[in-house]
């Protein structure tokens, strides 16, 4: 049950009980539409100052709990995805198997000539075709993945054709050309989202974001796929374990 009362006999400061309070009715999911109370409600239900609850606001929104939003109020933070660094992993796939709502919306499709970079990574020549995809991910209805992929054209020369939004990507490669995957190789950087990348994935410019770049190998080792994943950071989290 939700603690709800101010110890005042404590020597825990009120403004840390506070905010311990309005945590777990966070996490117990007890706020009506995820809004907190306004700082007036908040003083008078728990009789204390404005200044001790701008302090457990305060406190709640540096740890990243809650966001204020200028003329509408103060809401709890949805929970980040999780995901973790120990395994490959196909975000499609893997939420389809844990029953969470994952769509996609290809922005671009086409067949281009590689950059330097595409060229760098996936060890072909610059005459080379490859496909270029752009996809939006969304989970839950919310866009949080923008995502750029190369694949050599000499391994799957109609992919633009056969890509639909419903299907990972992954799925298509192995059922569509027998390409099996080995393993990959990802490269995590910190990075902000601009103007551009903002305007697509819904969201204010200037957030944290993952950028994660992935190489595929197939059985024989060999890369099939380059891909670049601007993930944002305030929906989405990578874990790990290590052992000692």
């Amino acid at each position: 049950m939700t603690q709800n009362k101010l110890d005042r006999q404590s020597p825990i400061p009120l403004y840390y009980q506070l905010k311990e309070i309005l945590l777990d009715l966070i996490k117990s999911g007890e706020l009506e539409g995820g809004r907190l109370p306004t700082e007036e409600e908040l003083c008078i239900r728990y009789s204390v100052s404005r200044g001790t609850v701008r302090k457990a606001l305060s406190e709640l929104e540096s740890e990243g709990f809650i966001v204020t939003e200028a003329g509408k109020g103060t809401f709890a933070v949805k929970p980040k995805f999780e995901q973790s660094l120990l395994k490959f992993y196909s975000i499609g796939r893997e939420m389809r198997d844990l029953g969470i709502e994952l769509t996609s919306r290809t922005i671009l499709r086409e067949v281009t000539k590689p950059t330097r970079e595409v060229i760098k990574f996936l060890g072909i020549n610059g005459d080379e075709d490859v496909n270029k995809l752009i996809r939006v991910r969304y989970l839950e209805g919310e866009p949080i993945i923008l995502e750029t992929i190369w694949i050599p054209v000499k391994f799957c020369s109609d992919l633009t054709e056969k890509v639909k939004d419903d299907v990972p990507i992954y799925d298509i490669l192995e059922y569509n050309y027998n390409l099996k995957i080995l393993k990959v190789r990802e490269m995590l950087e910190p990075v902000i989202i601009n103007e551009n990348e903002a305007s697509v994935m819904e969201c204010k410019p200037g957030i944290p974001a993952f950028l994660v770049e992935r190489i595929t190998y197939n059985l024989e080792e060999i890369p099939i796929e380059f891909r670049k994943s601007i993930i944002r950071g305030d929906r989405f989290k990578f874990t790990t374990e290590m052992y000692r």
